[in-house]
């Protein structure tokens, strides 16, 4: 999840142990950096939401897969 205006970054890894759904987490963390305004879903699977600041500012955040960004490596 990336809010360049907030300077927000954050990284979800899924894990089939845990009792948490994606989509609680992910709306909790959205809620912790405002008042959630809207959430939209894109054809090339970026999720889209914008949220009101402390100051009243709407910013936008995303949400993408971002396979491409991990490397695996050996220990």
């Amino acid at each position: 999840m990336i809010c360049k205006e907030l300077s927000y970054y954050t990284m979800f890894i899924t894990d089939a142990e845990s009792n948490e759904d994606m989509a609680d987490v992910v709306i909790e963390c959205l809620n912790a950096l405002g008042i959630l305004v809207s959430v939209e879903y894109s054809e090339n699977k970026v999720i889209e939401a914008w949220v009101r600041d402390d100051e009243g500012n709407a910013v936008i955040v995303f949400m993408t897969p971002y396979d491409q960004g991990v490397v695996k490596c050996r220990k």
